[in-house]
């Protein structure tokens, strides 16, 4: 009903009237059956947040598309038809996507208590996985609280070279390494370890690392004993050889660039 549209109603001379509201699909395909020499984007962030097959209803039929981007198959959809017809598209005797409307669509796979994407909708997509960069992270190279011998790029890479190595161990993908816009700069800027702590050590004590926390971090009881014992010792808390990994490739690095 939001996507697509609904049926709202209206009250006109104290009358009620009931009549469909259109929803951004709908509006995004108006456009574009308007205006055939321009192109259009209808845009979905993270597409997983609901149960998209049951959302897209039975605009789902028209996502396989031709060689020439035109649905292959078109849907008679008289709530769309009829709304389509009052705004001046009177020859629109099935519903098929064009070929300058292009459909975008973001998801995380790493979140949990989400909707899975059946294989069936996904088949119909493009897909590309956006990698894990910090090019356009400003804050790349501010400290991390508690730990400021190294940034926040370091951090980051250290933890990710780590999951990638203990997949199997962790029993977790790969997409649950951390991104690099997980935190934000202000929350480097107060250098508050313990603030710091809650965001980052709660991810990979919760979820990343709940099956054994001993793959990560040093004997704790508890996450509250962790944050507490990370206060004053830093990267102390952390299992030998996740940071020191990291310092020898650095080390590396800089002896080749020399």
């Amino acid at each position: 009903t939001d996507f697509v549209g609904q049926i709202f109603p209206k009250l006109n001379d104290e009358k009620v009237e009931y009549e469909f509201n259109p929803g951004p699909f709908t509006i995004a395909l108006e456009r574009a059956l308007k205006n055939p020499d321009e192109k259009f984007s209808l845009v979905i962030e993270e597409i997983n947040r609901g149960n998209a097959a049951s959302i897209f209803g039975d605009i789902f039929q028209l996502l396989d598309r031709d060689d020439n981007g035109n649905s292959k198959y078109g849907i008679i959809n008289v709530n769309i038809m009829d709304y389509l017809s009052k705004k001046g598209l009177k020859s629109c005797k099935t519903i098929k996507i064009p070929s300058n409307l292009y459909i975008y669509a973001t998801m995380n796979t790493s979140d949990q208590n989400v909707y899975t994407l059946d294989t069936a909708f996904v088949r119909r997509w493009d897909k590309v996985k956006i990698k894990n960069s910090f090019k356009n992270c400003k804050f790349k190279d501010m400290s991390v609280p508690g730990m400021a011998q190294y940034t926040w790029e370091e951090f980051v890479t250290s933890i990710n070279n780590w999951i990638a190595k203990h997949l199997e161990d962790l029993q977790v993908n790969e997409d649950k390494q951390i991104g690099a816009f997980f935190v934000k700069a202000s929350l480097l800027a107060e250098n508050d370890a313990e603030k710091f702590a809650y965001k980052v050590f709660d991810y990979l004590w919760s979820d990343v690392a709940k099956l054994d926390h001993g793959i990560f971090f040093n004997p704790y009881d508890t996450l509250e004993d962790l944050i507490d014992a990370y206060k004053t010792n830093g990267v102390g808390v952390f299992k030998t050889g996740i940071f020191e990994a990291r310092a020898a490739v650095s080390a590396e690095e800089e002896e080749n660039n020399e």
